[in-house]
């Protein structure tokens, strides 16, 4: 209990990265609302869907999202309330086949591009999403990590770590890494790993070729 509250509860995943800051410092987050941060992974509540006995959390040393064993004590950070209380949790995910190519999410209110692009280098990616026209819109982008992290199916409903009904196209060879615009120092682009489920911008060097999907 705190503050008169009584509902405060563990994060979900997404709903902790929310707190990420990918300016490049460390910790990542917003020291002035939170000096007290360590540069070390927070639990959420989200299980890791092939081994139980793991959980899900960030890592506030980058921001990166990877799990561990349950009996190991890390930092905790509660939450309460929210805007879509839908948010982040795996058993209420909803999305939207458009029939134009599309595929709305309906808790986060974005809409992707549901078809595969060309794989490309992080700069070729951005102008593609920039120049793209599709079902009538001409504001698409690349979407930033944040963003890109939602598409990740944390129960693994299809038997994969992507949503394989909306996206039947996603590739997980060799690496499964999808392009984000967020960048990690110079060189860098971070990126989400379909084939896993989690990101690091160790996988993204800038000139490397990969596959994204754009995000309106």
């Amino acid at each position: 209990r705190h503050g008169g509250f009584a509902d405060w509860r563990l994060p979900h995943r997404e709903e902790l990265r929310a707190l990420a800051d990918y300016a490049g410092h460390v910790p990542a987050i917003d020291r002035g609302r939170f000096p007290l941060c360590r540069p070390a992974f927070y639990w959420s509540c989200d299980a890791y869907a092939e081994d139980e006995s793991r959980k899900w959390g960030i890592y506030f040393g980058y921001g990166c999202a990877i799990c561990f064993r349950a009996g190991n004590r890390y930092p905790v950070r509660a939450v309460r309330g929210g805007l879509r209380p839908a948010f982040g949790d795996p058993g209420r995910y909803a999305f939207r086949d458009n029939g134009d190519g599309t595929v709305s999410d309906l808790v986060t209110g974005l809409m992707w591009k549901q078809e595969e692009s060309p794989d490309a280098n992080w700069e070729d990616a951005l102008r593609f999403c920039a120049s793209l026209e599709l079902a009538s819109h001409t504001d698409w982008r690349l979407p930033d990590l944040r963003e890109l992290a939602t598409l990740v199916d944390l129960g693994r409903s299809d038997g994969a770590w992507f949503h394989r009904r909306f996206f039947p196209g996603v590739k997980t060879a060799p690496l499964g890494f999808y392009w984000a615009s967020t960048t990690h120092g110079e060189s860098f682009g971070w990126g989400v790993n379909f084939q896993f489920g989690y990101d690091g911008y160790y996988a993204g060097k800038k000139h490397g070729r990969y596959p994204f999907r754009p995000v309106r």
